[in-house]
């Protein structure tokens, strides 16, 4: 279950604001986090401070439901179409880039956790139709991946975290994921999304754009896929839901699915 979010009026601006939004985080970050709202409250102030396209953090309250956010109410649409889908991957590109050239000497992003680069198979029950046990031998197989630049990470960059108006990424929320680590583990998370909400060339165009402007070695980029491609597997189903809230009623469980294999199998090849 992803976070709760709510969207109030504001009589007068106060505060400054028209608008605001109160945000109860998900179940999952609070248990990492003893105040997920608290962290979530100083990643924004940082993301801000970074001078990224971000929300302003307002305060963190408790309430009977919960201690929740509030933060200012991003104008722009999400959406998961577009009618040029190649340069629509780009500018998601051009955005990661920026999220991932954050001065972390002149932003104190300190405090949030690093991103494991040791890989550690899950102990449940693998999904054999969508070949993971496949995907864990060959992350054992390929070890750790090599040392990187740290960066910042958003952690959760899909069209349904970034905001356009006017044709422009305008805002950049939910950055209650947000981790330190190397930059192609971001990379390989969003190729993934690419691939299903644009296709296979509209993934590889955001790669291409993404790599001119912040250029990495690309060695370690299939163990990442790899990793980015066992994220939805314990409920890949669920996982269509925001795209269909998003408009796209066609992305669907079985299309996912499929994607997802196309996406493991290349892959596999490489590794």
């Amino acid at each position: 279950m992803s976070a709760e979010m709510y969207a109030l009026e504001l009589d007068g601006g106060r505060g400054g604001f028209d608008r605001i939004v109160v945000r109860y985080p998900g179940p999952e970050v609070g248990e990492i986090f003893e105040d997920p709202a608290g962290q979530e409250f100083r990643t924004l102030q940082a993301v801000k401070a970074a001078g990224l396209p971000s929300p302003i953090p307002v305060a963190v309250l408790d309430s009977s439901e919960g201690r929740f956010l509030l933060m200012e109410f991003l104008d722009g649409e999400c959406t998961a179409s577009s009618p040029e889908p190649l340069d629509t991957a780009c500018r998601y590109a051009e955005a990661l880039a920026e999220i991932h050239r954050a001065d972390l000497a002149r932003t104190d992003f300190s405090f949030l956790l690093r991103k494991s680069t040791t890989f550690t198979p899950k102990d449940r029950p693998l999904s054999t139709e969508l070949r993971e046990a496949e995907v864990v031998e060959a992350l054992m197989r390929l070890g750790d991946p090599e040392e990187s630049e740290t960066v910042l990470m958003h952690g959760d960059f899909w069209p349904g975290n970034v905001l356009w108006t006017d044709g422009k990424v305008s805002g950049i929320v939910d950055w209650e994921n947000a981790l330190l680590g190397p930059a192609l583990a971001d990379l390989g998370m969003t190729r993934l999304d690419m691939y299903w909400a644009f296709g296979r060339e509209a993934m590889e165009a955001f790669t291409r754009r993404y790599l001119e402007l912040n250029p990495q070695p690309t060695e370690s980029l299939v163990y990442w896929d790899l990793r980015a491609a066992l994220r939805p597997m314990p409920n890949l189903f669920e996982w269509s839901d925001p795209y269909v809230a998003l408009g796209r009623a066609d992305v669907t469980g079985e299309s996912m699915a499929s994607v997802l294999l196309s996406f493991i199998d290349d892959a596999l090849r490489r590794a």
